[in-house]
């Protein structure tokens, strides 16, 4: 039996076994000669501006089934670089190759850092290990800021003098020519002006649309109680105003609850005591003796519902 496992360990195995399997910088590679090699394009460059960092995998026997190393996971590089994957251009194939696009995070950085790579060495059972030569030199110079000169790139057409020769080649030929310019110049101000106010005027704003319906509101109220003839109806509109207008509670009904209602609602101690009176005086006469009968108190129904308007 220890004859037939010794046989079977000298026959390359298709993948790497469980077993042993390094926890950290393993990616699948299975070879008697794997290499790993980097190569980084352009080494000059500022802060965040991008480079291409290109991982080759020599010597694989399933670079096809290579897993791509995350560089975000290793501190080495995540410290240094913003890392973005770049997708393969076309099928796997041996060498395999790995492409990412890096950011320095600073001016600080001054290398892109070797990469430790495991790999299982069939014929020998064992991991090995392999890492790229060495760390790849680079000059990463301060961010650029906005203020900094930048040449102009433009057509040269842009960058042609004329003469003032043939400028005044070419003079106004009349008054029509005048007319025309300052016309061209002045209608798009003067047609943006009456769009603007034909649209307010169809869509006004939501101030606007508020007061009106605060006056609606007022001037409702107003021609009700200038038909009103008992106190009952006079302090019934009087009520329903305050309910639409500054959102009383329709609970309240008495003078007590109305005046803990509107001083619930921030309503000033004046106005509040102010309504209170109003409907205690509406109390009054709406169960007044037949033979005594004051007059329903109108007047003091409008005032309160214009202090209440000023107010709101």
């Amino acid at each position: 039996m220890s004859r037939i496992l010794f046989i079977l360990s000298l026959v390359p195995s298709a993948g790497a076994p469980l077993v042993g399997r390094p926890r950290e910088h393993f990616y699948g590679a299975v070879g008697e000669r794997v290499r790993v090699e980097l190569r980084a394009l352009p080494t000059e460059l500022s802060v965040e501006e991008p480079l291409t960092l290109t991982l080759v995998v020599h010597g694989a026997d399933n670079a096809e089934a290579l897993n791509r190393p995350d560089l975000k996971l290793l501190p080495e590089f995540a410290s240094r670089f913003h890392i973005d994957d770049i997708a393969d251009d076309g099928p796997p194939r041996s060498p395999r190759r790995f492409r990412y696009r890096l950011r320095p995070k600073n001016e600080h950085v001054r290398d892109v850092p070797p990469l430790l790579v495991h790999y299982y060495h069939p014929r020998l059972n064992y991991f090995a290990t392999t890492a790229s030569p060495e760390a790849i030199a680079l000059k990463v110079s301060p961010r650029l800021s906005q203020s900094q000169y930048v040449p102009l790139d433009a057509p040269d057409l842009l960058f042609q003098r004329t003469d003032a020769d043939e400028l005044s080649a070419q003079p106004w030929s009349g008054d029509k020519e005048l007319f025309a310019f300052l016309l061209a110049l002045m209608l798009p101000p003067l047609a943006f002006q009456f769009l603007y106010l034909w649209w307010r005027r169809r869509n006004p704003s939501a101030a606007r649309l508020a007061a009106l319906r605060r006056s609606q509101a007022v001037r409702a109220a107003l021609d009700a109680l200038a038909s009103a003839t008992s106190p009952e109806q006079i302090a019934g509109i009087v009520r329903t105003f305050m309910r639409e207008r500054i959102g009383m509670a329709h609970r309240a009904s008495t003078p007590s609850e109305i005046a803990a209602d509107l001083a619930r609602l921030g309503v000033d101690r004046e106005t509040v005591t102010h309504a209170a009176t109003f409907f205690h005086a509406c109390d009054a006469a709406k169960f007044a003796p037949p033979g005594a009968s004051p007059a329903p108190p109108v007047a003091e129904a409008e005032r309160l519902i214009l202090a209440l308007e000023r107010r709101a």
